[in-house]
């Protein structure tokens, strides 16, 4: 069995981070006849849904606060502050379980549940009472992180051998059923970060204290905690609700002017307007991003001429390239518009500069100087 390693679970994180916001497919608009438009979608051929989205940034915060949190509790535990300890430690398990959503967040759970059972211990040597509390801690670790072993460095050598005996009664110990199922289209679920595949799906797993996420594109992610008890199947139907960057396509794509739709862009968006002709066969093509938008470009009606729709996807740079041999004079968009002079960060750093260094200069030239005094000495030798 591994030990936690902190440099996976950051990496976790900040892959989610990065994910966070982005918007990965351009979203199409079309607005003309209905016939001709959707002749155009299909045409033009770029999927509708975005991805899984991650996390936010406010919900990743969570992870720090709790690795944080570990490491007052040790230092207060070492301390011989066994119930301060254990009061900062309960705050970091309410603070894992209600960021289950959060990916990796049920090993950090274990560490949690790990570092209540060793201040456990410790009292448990004036408090004979304390063992139930901390073989029950103990046990929650292993089917929350079923890799995740005590070194002899960390505990005493009857905790390390009890928690090595607990971790073989749960991987052959009693299991129970769960049946998983989402609202969501695509939707996949995540038992204690091991994946279980599209819902809905029946699983199995160990009986105790488990976390369990679900993602689909589109929707933002849930998670929650969950105990498992042999003999009682547990059934779970979960409404997750839209992303706020699915929130944004739809609004966007309901826009009735170019106007409107390029208002509601965002970070990474991307737009294709399409403006259908009502007299010819033709149509004005305009891509959008935040910067701006290209010039508009004339475009006769697709029809049945491309034999192979091309497709805007997450790596859109390069399907633009093969989109510009049909629509080859619609330029990129419009870069980003000049920051103003005084939202220019690196002008006023260094006008600050400057400033410091002057102020340095004024006060080394106001403050008077100890010369050293001459002083003459004459020798009667020497007249």
């Amino acid at each position: 069995m591994r030990r936690l390693s902190p440099s996976w679970l950051w990496a976790h994180v900040i892959c989610a981070t990065l994910g966070a916001n982005a918007m990965a497919q351009p979203v199409l608009v079309v607005r003309g006849p209905a016939d001709r438009a959707q002749r155009w979608r299909d045409a033009l051929d770029i999927r509708s849904e975005p991805p899984a989205a991650g996390v936010t940034p406010e919900r990743l915060e969570a992870v720090t606060q709790i690795a944080a949190a570990l490491a007052q509790a040790r230092a207060e535990a070492a301390a011989l502050h066994e119930a301060a300890a254990l009061s900062t430690l309960t705050g970091a398990h309410a603070l894992a379980e209600s960021h289950a959503d959060v990916p990796g967040m049920a090993r950090w759970l274990a560490e949690v549940e790990l570092a209540m059972a060793l201040v456990g211990a410790q009292i448990r040597d004036a408090r004979p009472g304390w063992s139930r509390f901390t073989e029950e801690r103990l046990a929650r670790a292993v089917t929350l992180d079923g890799e995740r072993a005590l070194r002899a460095g960390e505990a005493r050598p009857d905790v390390v051998a009890r928690a090595e005996e607990l971790a073989r009664a749960g991987a052959t110990g009693p299991v129970a059923d769960l049946q998983l199922a989402a609202s969501a289209r695509g939707a996949r679920a995540y038992l204690d970060e091991r994946p279980l595949g599209s819902l809905p799906t029946t699983a199995r797993a160990p009986v105790g204290r488990h976390l369990i996420r679900i993602e689909a594109p589109g929707f933002r992610p849930w998670g929650s905690a969950m105990d498992l008890r042999e003999g009682e199947p547990a059934v779970l139907d979960v409404q997750l609700a839209p992303s706020a960057a699915s929130t944004r396509r739809a609004r966007i794509a309901s826009a009735t002017r170019l106007a409107e739709a390029r208002a509601l862009l965002e970070g990474n968006d991307e737009l294709l307007w399409v403006e259908l002709a009502t007299a010819t066969s033709r149509a004005i093509v305009t891509r959008c991003r935040v910067g701006g938008c290209s010039a508009a470009a004339r475009r006769d009606e697709p029809g049945v001429a491309l034999s192979t729709p091309f497709v805007l996807a997450e790596d859109f740079d390069s399907e633009w390239d093969e989109a510009q041999a049909w629509l080859s004079d619609v330029p990129p968009p419009a870069p980003l518009p000049p920051r103003p002079w005084q939202r220019r960060w690196e002008l006023w750093l260094a006008v600050a500069t400057l400033a410091g260094v002057a102020a340095a200069a004024s006060i080394t030239a106001a403050t008077p100087r100890n010369d050293p005094a001459l002083r003459v000495i004459i020798r009667s030798e020497d007249l």
